[in-house]
């Protein structure tokens, strides 16, 4: 089981780039929409000065031999808003877009991933392809 929680907020009057991207302890990453914020959305399909995201993973391994290959079926709830000029950030469920969706995930040597899915939002669906998991 893997679950996320994030939020960032932006102060003054920051470019289209600064609003798309949001920050992590690991690297920055498109948000919101896309396999790293929510899956079934277009990357970067909503932009704002402030950003909400969650998810949970349920992850269960079908085939496992230790440090040579692991295939794992996942399944995910994906959410996540954005705050426009004028809306402060808060903590909310209002306004949240929603995804859900599943995904096939191929780890091999150790160090090697590949995860292929499928995500579904209010927009439509998108197949998902990644090499590191999307959180």
């Amino acid at each position: 089981l893997a679950a996320r929680l994030a939020g960032e907020g932006t102060g003054g009057n920051p470019p289209l780039a600064a609003q798309l991207a949001m920050e992590a302890s690991e690297r920055p990453f498109t948000a919101v929409g896309g396999y790293r914020s929510l899956r079934g959305f277009y990357d970067a399909r909503f932009a704002g000065r402030g950003k909400l995201l969650g998810g949970v993973e349920a992850r269960y391994a079908v085939l496992w031999a230790p440090s040579i290959l692991e295939l794992k079926l996942v399944a995910f709830y994906d959410v996540g808003r954005v705050f426009d000029a004028g809306e402060r950030w808060r903590l909310t469920t209002v306004g949240l877009h929603r995804s859900g969706g599943g995904e096939l995930a191929l780890r091999f040597l150790r160090n090697s991933l590949l995860v292929v899915g499928y995500g579904r939002g209010s927009e439509g669906g998108q197949l998902l392809f990644g090499t590191s998991w999307s959180y």
